[in-house]
């Protein structure tokens, strides 16, 4: 068998710098949502890859169930996020979110019944101000890429090796039930089946069959 086969492991390239780039984005206030998806849509444009997806596992466990496949990150437009934001704001100024949710909504109540109409609207103001650099800070560091990267590069590699005639075999991290049929030489064919990521058991089947 050893005449036959060797094992060998294959390095996945990574957008590293890339990474670092957006990373260091996500982590700057001075930047916005826009400029984080804008930093991917340069390495990866929305108009190629928008509908991208892939059935990846990874970082998710062989029993994890119901798994998704990896996707291209929500793109937003700059009428969608002023949008967003827009919404988001409107809900803030609320009486409903003043009065009921938010940390002060004891001292605007005692504001209200007491009629001081201007410390009110003062102290809403700060309020509605401080949540919305929060809430811009939350959708940028929201913002999530990695899995789909990581799919799509382990996605390129596994087509190149099972483009290589050599290679009689390989592993993969895909999601769902597959089968797989391997046909190592004339003799040997090695069947594979799995559902990893995909119900509440992980199933997993392999079979050897010789001719001999």
């Amino acid at each position: 068998m050893n005449d036959c086969l060797k094992y060998f492991e294959v390095e996945i390239p990574q957008d590293e710098i890339l990474i670092e780039e957006i990373e260091a984005m996500k982590n700057n206030e001075n930047r916005t949502i826009m400029d984080v998806q804008q930093q991917l849509n340069e390495a990866f444009p929305v108009e190629k890859f928008r509908y991208r997806s892939y059935d990846y596992l990874y970082p998710n466990g062989y029993g994890s169930a119901y798994v998704r496949q990896a996707e291209y990150p929500e793109f937003l437009t700059f009428e969608d996020y002023q949008k967003k934001l827009k919404t988001h704001e409107e809900w803030l100024n609320s009486e409903q979110y003043l009065l009921r949710f938010c940390d002060e909504k004891l001292e605007l109540l005692r504001l209200k019944l007491k009629s001081e109409e201007e410390k009110y609207k003062e102290l809403v103001k700060e309020i509605v101000a401080r949540e919305m650099r929060e809430y811009i800070d939350f959708t940028r560091k929201s913002f999530q890429y990695k899995r789909f990267l990581y799919a799509h590069r382990y996605t390129e590699k596994l087509y190149e090796i099972k483009r290589e005639p050599e290679v009689r075999m390989w592993s993969t991290d895909q999601i769902g039930w597959k089968a797989f049929e391997y046909k190592v030489n004339d003799d040997i064919t090695v069947y594979i089946k799995s559902n990893f990521g995909y119900g509440s058991a992980s199933y997993f089947f392999c079979n050897l069959s010789t001719r001999r």
